[in-house]
Formats: structure tokens, sequence, C-alpha cells
């Protein structure tokens, strides 16, 4: 979806969750931004379908940061609104394309973007950790939910012990897992660069704690504003142009290996922008 002129919209709706109803900091700035600029917005709790809401409205994802505990009634409530005559930002399609982490795989197999070593394992498979580690050619992974966020349910595995395979087949009893090859590189931090309307706007360095490879501010992880070094961008670009879509916005997170940019994450639904990030650097004159 291209992003919108204000008076194309009655209304705008920033999606967010019950641990974030008034937004968060970033999304509040946005929200005031509009304001000013003379439209209409306020929060909105998924799932709420409130009396003011009507066709015509648009509704930007934010920090709807719990849908993956409720993945069906998030993406059911994105099709009522939808049904209802209202705009979802970057299109219900989209967002349903972008729940499940399998499209790491379709961007690689379909496009040649360059990720971890991944193997796709489905809820209640009977693959091994020793086999699939094998398949990838390594002795430490990262095993993830297809349907996740914030490295829920995230965990990282150096060799197939009884009690590794154990916790692994207890995860895959729970949905879909995505398992990865260990990138080392994540040591070093991962490139976040945010998108709006498809053009890049600005990068963060999200690094892990020390002994650490999550990179969430919930698990010690830290960020600031950077400059990407060159082709980082481009190859966040060329991601983007993959999808084959416009997006209001968008963030793509990469982690620079072995002299190639591998993809992490490309976030169309609610990614956090870093806005905040951006203005601290701004003031700062860097």
């Amino acid at each position: 979806m291209v992003a919108p002129r204000l008076a194309a919209f009655a209304m705008f709706w920033f999606a967010t969750s019950t641990d974030h109803p008034s937004l968060t900091f970033d999304d509040r700035l946005a929200l005031h931004a509009l304001r000013a600029a003379g439209a209409s917005a306020a929060p909105l709790l998924w799932g709420e379908f409130p009396p003011l809401l009507q066709a015509g409205d648009i509704v930007v994802v934010r920090s709807c940061w719990d849908y993956h505990l409720a993945p069906l009634r998030f993406l059911a409530w994105l099709r009522a609104l939808e049904a209802r005559g209202v705009v979802v930002a970057n299109g219900v399609e989209t967002l349903a394309w972008n729940l499940h982490k399998q499209y790491l795989l379709e961007l690689h197999r379909e496009h040649n973007i360059a990720i971890p070593p991944t193997r796709l394992v489905r809820g209640g498979g009977s693959a091994t950790l020793g086999e699939l580690m094998a398949e990838l050619g390594t002795t430490q992974v990262v095993v993830k939910p297809a349907i996740s966020l914030s490295a829920h349910d995230t965990a990282r595995y150096l060799a197939p012990s009884a009690e590794v395979e154990a916790a692994f087949a207890a995860q895959c009893a729970r949905g879909d897992m995505l398992v990865q090859a260990f990138v080392e590189e994540i040591e070093h931090g991962e490139y976040s660069l945010v998108f709006f309307d498809n053009r890049y706007s600005h990068a963060v360095l999200k690094t892990p704690a020390p002994r650490d490879f999550r990179v969430q501010l919930d698990h010690g992880g830290t960020h600031g504003a950077v400059d990407p070094p060159p082709g980082v961008v481009e190859q966040g670009e060329r991601v983007l142009a993959a999808t084959g879509g416009s997006h209001a916005y968008a963030r793509v997170d990469l982690v620079v290996a072995g002299g190639q940019c591998l993809l992490m994450e490309l976030e169309l639904i609610d990614p956090c922008c870093f806005s905040a990030s951006r203005a601290a650097r701004r003031r700062h004159g860097s």
C-alpha cells in the first residue's frame, strides 16, 4: 500500500495491545504529528470495534506485540476490519503473509535473498535436532517459532543431547518452528533499516547483551542510531523489492556475515521504527 495522503481517510487509528493502551513513545510521536497536520487520530486496542470506527478510516497496526499468542484471532480481526470498509495499512494479505516466518524461505527460494541456513519444521514433526544440524552443516542452531516476536520461545542449542532433543521436541509440539544455523556475527549487531513508502529513512544497530544472541531490549539488548556500512541499505531495498509491493512502513533486519547481508527478519506488521533514536541523533548533530 502506498503511503496515503492525510485527506484520504476520515480517521487514523493506531492499533495497539492492552500492554500499551496509550501507545509507545515512538507511536505517540506519529500520533501527535498527524493531529498537528489536521488529521483525526486515536489509539485502538486490537480486537475491538469502537462505535466511531467506520468505513473509510485507516488502521495502522503498531504495538500489537501480543498477536503471536492468538494469531488466528488477530487475522480474523484484520479481515473483519477490511469487510467493514476500513483500510488496513500495508494490506491484510501482506500482513497475513508476513505473519509466518516461512516468508524467509520463500524470499530465499524465489528471489535469492540471502538468509541463514534454515529449515522449517511443521508442528508435531518428527525430525530430530541432530538430523537438522547435520543437514545445516552446523553444531549451533537457533530455534524459534514460525509465528513469534521479541524472541518469544527462542533458544540457542549447541549440541543435540538428550535434554536438548527433549526441549526441541516440546517446542515442535507447540507449533511450526524455524531451525537456523547460528550466525556468530550477531554478536557485532544487527542492522534494522526503517523504510516509509519503500524509501529508506534511518537505521539502528541492535546489539545483544554479553554472552547472549538476542538483540531485543526485553533480553538485555541495546540499540543506537547508525549509518550502515556500504551495501546494507541496498540489500534492504532489494528485500522490499522482492515482495512486489509498496509498503507504508517496513523494517528490514540484516546481519553482515562473511561479506554478505543475511536477512534475519522483514517486519511489515507492527515493527518498532526507532523514531526516538533517530530524533535523538538529530538533536546531537550526528
